[in-house]
């Protein structure tokens, strides 16, 4: 079975600035850094960056949908894995809990974005 074969939710390729922090960190190292969100659906992301945070570590993200009415996405997420040689480097993370509406913002820009999947006959 591939790893698409294994996802409950549709992804799509986001392109979009991802601001993150983790929670474990120290207190001097606590401010956010930044990301590329290159895959994206309601279960996660993998965020390209420079600097992938440790397996199990507890983030808070942000970043901005189009069409979001200037408002961004805000959410927690688990380091689900890390990709520290090749391209691109970064992490998989897995939502845990969005803030306000985040969670329905991105189901609509993934709809949008996305073709209605066809009805098998």
């Amino acid at each position: 079975m591939t790893m698409e074969e294994q996802r409950l939710y549709r992804r799509m390729a986001a392109g979009v600035r991802v601001l993150y922090r983790g929670h474990s960190l120290r207190k001097p190292e606590a401010q956010y850094l930044t990301g590329i969100a290159e895959d994206l659906g309601l279960g996660g992301m993998f965020i390209s960056t420079r600097h992938p945070l440790p397996k199990g570590t507890l983030l808070s993200l942000e970043f901005h949908t189009s069409g979001d009415d200037g408002r961004p996405v805000r959410a927690r997420a688990i380091v689900r894995w890390r990709r520290l040689f090749g391209r691109p480097r970064g992490m998989g993370v897995q939502f845990v809990e969005f803030e306000g509406l985040g969670h329905r913002q991105v189901e609509n820009w993934i709809d949008g974005v996305l073709l209605p999947e066809p009805i098998a006959c």
